[in-house]
């Protein structure tokens, strides 16, 4: 990824519009990661604004299960409280991986 950026948004990439001013090409990369302490420390250099997304509060992980659930009928007795409380410190994309995987060993 460090060889195709290098280079963007030099002069060189500029084009000419109708009168002849220079217009620089813009580039935007949107990216995500569950482990920013994992990227290389070139690539975290060359992309300038981080957004900290912190992890679901228990009302957030709730909102989770219910959306990765809403296809499935969930018998009357579980306890969704088990669950949030469980899964704490897990992510959105944590907690579909154990409705998937839920889904796995029900079927």
């Amino acid at each position: 990824m460090l060889v195709q950026m290098d280079g963007v948004g030099s002069t060189s990439s500029a084009s000419a519009d109708e009168e002849g001013t220079e217009k620089r090409k813009l580039v935007m990369v949107l990216a995500a990661t569950n482990r920013p302490w994992d990227l290389d420390d070139a690539l975290r250099r060359r992309l300038e604004k981080r957004v900290y997304i912190p992890l679901p509060n228990e009302k957030g992980r709730l909102e989770c299960f219910k959306i990765n659930l809403k296809t499935v009928q969930v018998a009357d007795d579980v306890d969704m409280k088990i669950l949030v409380d469980k899964s704490e410190g897990y992510s959105g994309a944590d907690i579909n991986n154990v409705n998937n995987r839920l889904l796995e060993i029900i079927y």
